[in-house]
Parts: structure tokens; C-alpha cells; sequence
């Protein structure tokens, strides 16, 4: 009889052990686990009392050795549950269906999803010049239509059982490993926003505690104005804009290092310092971003001017920030930075200083999304329009398999390589640190070749030498008939209805 008891206690799984453990068991007989920690639990093997225990020590996850499942700190999800409602953290920021209903391009849409500066980001499209905005619906559209026609190849050659999500369990227990990585990182904030490719939008947002340290303010706080798209603007608005279109024209870049000018917190009356951002994407297997890594540090003033030297000397195409100030000392950029910061995109359109600027800006962007603009015009249109040649499909596959690269740990390996491409900004140790965060089984693609910038040498500036004052309306006249868009979108509302 003992003995039978002894293999059907040999048959219960550790949890169901933990269940049915009695608190009042005899002094001296061997106890069972009264409550197996989450990982064995999960891996139906038998865990010892210890926290941690001895199994999940040998495997590194002692911050994930728990009895019960715990909230990140960090994580939105967990931090925003007793603040928020789950209507409340569900819903669509509405923001964003005020900029879709006039900027519905896709890659577009992806960018002002992942801002948490709402208001901020509709008064600057409102504010746009006509010249400006032109530009920006004409080169956003066709990113649009190349990154399409890149995602339909990729869902040729990729077969859909790939495209499954992960477990959500899994995938949540290993970003909680991740996550106590860079909780011991004191000089560097970190922001992971995990995305959802079906529907564009994000699905969580994890902060460590030194970007909030950044931010001047309590965790729950930031993480909250950070998911309700509260959070304040520390740039001017010009830079803002340029971050948010270097974002577009680097869309399909993995990871890209760039310099920020900002306030040393959220609050306004901060002193402003320079950050080092470096950005690192992990993509599915057909190129759709499932998730978004970006590390800040604090740079000295010394080690901008050293940086942005070597940037400059290594870049043929530099971040639109450095662009605009690369002839300008960090001591003058600091100096300025709170006057600058008065400044609006409406009020630069008010003086000739601005509206100069502006009318380089749209020339910039021009020049930079030629290349694609012209693709694009040059893709089979739906209707009725004669077809490209294209290639036979076992050619097409071999192409596209050879751009490809199958495991996101190949990025760092690979940032000699992609650091010339002149639509990628240098790489940085903080890029490659941002990277190597295991992944799991996740693949990425790598960019295509019609899917990259133009690689104008220098712009053909539209101010030489000192300009005479012309009234406002003389600047906006001569920059509509020099930005007239090789490349029309097609939006349905604009569509004619076709003659029999």
C-alpha cells in the first residue's frame, strides 16, 4: 500500500503538488514543494523551496523565479492597470484619427503611433506650409506603395506558418529577463515599445528607470503621458519635425544612431543638453516591425563636437538635425536653444529667416525620396496601366532571399556593412547593445534596393549669398512652382471615375 502511494505521489506534476501540499505535515517527513515558481510550473518539472531556486539559477532567471506571476515596474500593461481602464488603454488615441484622415499613408501612420507628444504632433501638420506638406504626402506615398510591394514578395517567399505570433507567456518572461538587464544600466534610458503589425499600432511600452530619471518624474507617471500621448515636446518644433521625416526616410533601416538638442527633462524651465538616441528595430519574417528599442545617453558638449565631426566625415546623407546645424558649435546650439524653442512651424512661415529654412527643408526632401518618387511612378498602377517587366519568380526569389537576413543577432555582425549605405546613419556600441538583446526565434529583411534613399551629393540650395526681403507671399509663390511633385498619391476621395 505504501509503495503505491509512493508512484502515485511520484505522478503528481510539482504544481499540483504545491496545490495539495498540507501545512500541518508531520515534523520530520519529507515536505512537497508548497508552490513551485512560474518557470517550473510552466515546464512541468519539480522545483525546489528555494527563491531562487537551484533550476532557475543554473538557467540566469532568478528575477523571473516567482511563485506568482508579478507586474514589471516598467511595463504599461502592468503599471498603467489600477490608473487606467482597459477601455481607456485599449482605445485609439484620437490623435491619430485626426492625422490619418489627412495623412493616411501607412509608413506615415507608423511613426505618429509610436509619438507620445499628441497635440504637439497635429498643431505642427496643421501648420505645415502648402509647399512643405506637397512634398511630404508625395514622398510618403510612395514609400507606401514600394513598402507594399516589398511586403507582397516577402508573403510569397515566407510561408504563413511563420507568421504565427509567439505565446504571449513566453515571449512576456523573456522581455522580463531583458528587462532586469537594463534595469541595471544607470547611465543610459531605455524605451521598448512592442507593436502589433496586423493593426500598425502599438500593444505595450516598457521603460527602465533611468529614462524616467531623464524625464524628472515617478515611473508610473511617464509611462502613463507616454501611453495617453501626454508627454511634453523638450525639442523645437523644426527638429521635431526633422526627427519624425528622418524616421520615414530611414523606415526600413534596423538601427540608426543620431544627436538630440533637448531639455535635460520634461520640464520646461530645464537647461538643454545633447542625447545620444540610438534606435534598433526587430522585425518579422515578412519586414514588419514587432518591435521598437531606443537607447538615450547624455553626451557631453566635447563629445558632440568629436561625434558629429566623425558623422559628418562618414555620412553622405546626415540626419536632418545635423543637417540644418552642422555648421553650427555645440556651445551656439546651446546657447540658442530657448529662443529657438519659441519658435513654431506657423511663426517660421511668418519671416523670411523661417520661412528660408522651411522652403531648404522641402528642397532636402526632395532631394533625399528623388529616387523613390521616381520608382514608385514607375510601379503597375491598378487600373488598366501597362505592367513593368517584371522577373520570372524563381529569379524574384532568389533576389529577395539573398537580402534577407535570418536572425536579428546577424544586425550587429552586419553594422560594418550597412553603416556605408548612405540611407543609414553610423552605428554606435549603444545600437549594437540594443540589439543584442536575445530575440528568440525572430527573423528581420533587410532593406531592398528600391526601398533606399537617394544619394544626391549636395542640394541645390534655394538662397545664395544674402537674399533681398520679399514679402511673405512672393516666398510661397516661388516655393509652389519649385516643388511640384513628380509623383501624384492617389487618394480614393481624389479619384475620377473612368470614361467607357
Amino acid at each position: 500500500m505504501d509503495s503505491e502511494q509512493t508512484s502515485q505521489a511520484a505522478d503528481i506534476s510539482p504544481f499540483e503538488a504545491a496545490e495539495g501540499t498540507d501545512e500541518g505535515s508531520v515534523a520530520g517527513k519529507k515536505k512537497a514543494t508548497k508552490r513551485a515558481c512560474m518557470p517550473c510550473r510552466r515546464s512541468k518539472v519539480k522545483c525546489d523551496e528555494a527563491r531562487p531556486c537551484g533550476r532557475c539559477v543554473q538557467r540566469g532567471m532568478e528575477t523571473a523565479c516567482q511563485e506568482d506571476p508579478v507586474s514589471s515596474p516598467g511595463l504599461a500593461s502592468d503599471c498603467l492597470q489600477s490608473r487606467l481602464s482597459l477601455e481607456q488603454f485599449n482605445a485609439q488615441c484620437p490623435y491619430m484619427a485626426v492625422i490619418s484622415q489627412h495623412w493616411p499613408h501607412q509608413v506615415f501612420l507608423r511613426f505618429c503611433e509610436e509619438r507620445s507628444e499628441g497635440d504637439v504632433l497635429v498643431k505642427i501638420l496643421k501648420s505645415l506650409p502648402p509647399y512643405l506638406s506637397t512634398i511630404m504626402h508625395t514622398a510618403f506615398a510612395a514609400i507606401d506603395e514600394l513598402e507594399n510591394q516589398t511586403r507582397n514578395k516577402l508573403r510569397l517567399l515566407v510561408p504563413s506558418s511563420s507568421l504565427v505570433q509567439p505565446n504571449d507567456a513566453s515571449q512576456k518572461e523573456l522581455e522580463g529577463l531583458q528587462n532586469h538587464q537594463w534595469e541595471k544600466l544607470k547611465d543610459r534610458g531605455f524605451i521598448r515599445i512592442t507593436w502589433c503589425p496586423q493593426k500598425n499600432r502599438r500593444k505595450d511600452v516598457y521603460i527602465n528607470q533611468y529614462f524616467a530619471k531623464l524625464a524628472g518624474a515617478a515611473r508610473e507617471d511617464v509611462l502613463e503621458k507616454l501611453w495617453l500621448r501626454q508627454a511634453p515636446c523638450t525639442m523645437t518644433e523644426f527638429e521635431y519635425l526633422c526627427l519624425l521625416l528622418d524616421d520615414v526616410d530611414t523606415s526600413q533601416s534596423v538601427s540608426i544612431s543620431r544627436y538630440i538638442r533637448c531639455t535635460s527633462s520634461w520640464s520646461n524651465n530645464s537647461a538643454p543638453v545633447f542625447l545620444h538616441q540610438t534606435t534598433g528595430k526587430q522585425l518579422d519574417v515578412a519586414g514588419q516591425m514587432e518591435q521598437l528599442r531606443k537607447v538615450h545617453r547624455l553626451i557631453t558638449l566635447e563629445e558632440y563636437e568629436q561625434e558629429a565631426a566623425k558623422m559628418k566625415a562618414e555620412s553622405k546623407c546626415l540626419p536632418l538635425c545635423m543637417h540644418f546645424n552642422q555648421h553650427r558649435t555645440a556651445d551656439d546650439l546651446l546657447a540658442n536653444f530657448r529662443s529657438e524653442r519659441q519658435e513654431t512651424i506657423e511663426s517660421m512661415s511668418t519671416t523670411n529667416e523661417g520661412s528660408k529654412k522651411l522652403m531648404q527643408l522641402a528642397q532636402e526632401l526632395q532631394n533625399r525620396f528623388r529616387e523613390r518618387i521616381e520608382l514608385a511612378s514607375k510601379l503597375p498602377k491598378e487600373k488598366g496601366e501597362a505592367l513593368r517587366q517584371t522577373m520570372g519568380r524563381e529569379e524574384q526569389a532568389n533576389a529577395m532571399l539573398d537580402k534577407m537576413k535570418m536572425d536579428m543577432d546577424l544586425v550587429a555582425a552586419d553594422s560594418t556593412v550597412t553603416s556605408s549605405e548612405p540611407s543609414k546613419y553610423r552605428h554606435s556600441s549603444d545600437v549594437l547593445q540594443a540589439n543584442a538583446i536575445p530575440t528568440g526565434i525572430v527573423t528581420a529583411a533587410a532593406p531592398f534596393p528600391e526601398m533606399r534613399a537617394g544619394n544626391s551629393s549636395q542640394s541645390n540650395m534655394l538662397f545664395r549669398g544674402q537674399p533681398q526681403p520679399q514679402p511673405q507671399h512672393q516666398f510661397h509663390q516661388q516655393a509652389q512652382a519649385q516643388f511640384q511633385p513628380q509623383f501624384q498619391p492617389q487618394f480614393p476621395q481624389q479619384q475620377q471615375p473612368q470614361q467607357q
